[in-house]
């Protein structure tokens, strides 16, 4: 009897737990429904308070004058702050208008037949009111027109027509886009965006020569700007500041895409790593030419691989970049790697570049071979020789169609590669300091 009851209360309480258990998944429901509710509410009630603001804002910018309609620093300028924080209901509001003049097709474009010589038709207020969401992610968006007295404007100036390209030439939408110009009055600071199809048109600009400053990007994107011209560092910049004139539509294209990140691994010949190696990396693009018409690159900057033979650089902009090494003060010279140098550095990619050295000489030759569609050939036989000083060794390419030559003389050389399947390459190379030669083979028929 006693071991029955024993079993009968085992059960109560189990029974017991798994209520509770039932019970507290049960209030764990209730409160987060509860919980979404109150978060569905709360958002609600701050849409519609955000609502009423961009319904205020609006309402303001009809009652003033038409020439005050604009932002500060703006195109077209006027007396309308761009960004405001408005706080309501214990709710932070941060309230974004821009304002821009409007090139109606109705009567003609500007620089078009018939060319619209008062391109300034009216002028198209956007007002945006976001805030801190819970829930929904998108802002409150009016926009409105606003038309002056009478048929149009007779606001005169030029027009900027500005188009974003990626590195395939196409288009970028919504890029970010700082204006700027301090020597018109009223000044121009202007942040904006270019439009779905990568576009920006801002008629009724003041004219100004070489004034307007331009810089393009977007968030994991590169950077394209105009550059002023400074008489030390950079006399001759390419693109200048951009040129608006009086009834002319001014064309501007800029080139962004994605970042990219590039890990460079210096090693041995023998694969192992070696670290703290000093190079220097340069680009090809260039931001105008020094007083001797020397070009100066966008990129160019001295780095060290780490202690492991590491290092990685992050939004990296892409181009073709040459990576150099000064044997004579680091004691190493670039005998290989594993990609072609100098190597192209893709938008949007993560390479790592192995680049292997090896003891400095005064005088060496890197040999690259390749095919005549520019692949890397592997195991061809590179056959060096000279009569004086005298000089004869063979070497086989690596799979990276590479081959080094070290402690040669400050002479001319001849370069004999052979390789299957190809017709025999041959070559006298000047030798002086370090010297890369890049020797294409031709086809068997």
């Amino acid at each position: 009897m006693s071991n029955l009851r024993y079993n009968q209360q085992g059960m109560t309480i189990i029974e017991v737990l798994v209520a509770l258990a039932i019970f507290s998944i049960t209030m764990v429901g209730i409160y987060s429904l509860f919980n979404l509710a109150t978060r569905v509410t709360s958002d609600t009630r701050a849409r519609v308070d955000a609502t009423a603001i961009a319904n205020q804002r609006l309402e303001m910018v009809r009652n003033l004058r038409y020439d005050d309609v604009g932002t500060e620093g703006g195109v077209p300028s006027g007396t309308i702050p761009r960004t405001e924080e408005i706080v309501r209901n214990r709710i932070s509001y941060t309230v974004t208008t821009d304002v821009m003049y409007i090139d109606d097709p109705f009567d003609g474009l500007a620089g078009e037949v018939p060319d619209d010589l008062f391109n300034s038709d009216y002028k198209r207020v956007r007002v945006e009111v976001a805030w801190p969401r819970a829930l929904n992610d998108s802002p409150v968006i009016f926009i409105s027109d606003i038309a002056p007295k009478g048929i149009e404007s007779d606001i005169t100036g030029g027009t900027l027509n500005l188009t974003v390209f990626d590195a395939l030439g196409n288009i970028v939408p919504t890029a970010d886009v700082h204006l700027e110009n301090t020597d018109v009055v009223p000044v121009i600071n202007l942040d904006t965006q270019t439009t779905v199809t990568g576009k920006l048109i801002l008629p009724g600009m003041t004219p100004s020569v070489e004034t307007y400053d331009i810089v393009v990007t977007k968030a994991g994107y590169s950077t394209d700007q105009t550059h002023e011209t400074d008489p030390v560092n950079n006399p001759n910049p390419n693109p200048p500041p951009i040129s608006i004139f009086d009834g002319i539509v001014t064309e501007h294209s800029f080139t962004i895409d994605q970042l990219s990140a590039l890990t460079i691994q210096t090693r041995n010949l023998d694969e192992s790593a070696i670290g703290n190696i000093d190079f220097s990396l340069r680009g090809s693009k260039t931001i105008g030419t020094d007083g001797a018409e020397q070009p100066i690159y966008k990129y160019q900057l001295a780095h060290a691989t780490d202690a492991t033979g590491v290092i990685t650089l992050n939004d990296m902009e892409w181009d073709t970049y040459t990576l150099s090494i000064d044997g004579a003060l680091s004691g190493y010279d670039i005998a290989g790697a594993n990609l072609p140098l100098p190597i192209n550095l893709l938008p949007g990619s993560n390479q790592t570049l192995d680049i292997y050295v090896a003891p400095h000489t005064d005088h060496s030759l890197l040999v690259t071979a390749r095919g005549e569609s520019g692949a890397l050939i592997e195991n061809a036989s590179v056959h060096v020789t000279n009569a004086a000083p005298l000089y004869d060794a063979t070497q086989t390419t690596t799979s990276y169609g590479q081959t080094f030559f070290s402690n040669l003389a400050n002479s001319t050389y001849t370069v004999e590669v052979t390789a299957a399947g190809y017709e025999v390459y041959a070559q006298d190379i000047p030798i002086d300091g370090w010297t890369s030669a890049e020797l294409f083979l031709t086809e068997s028929p």
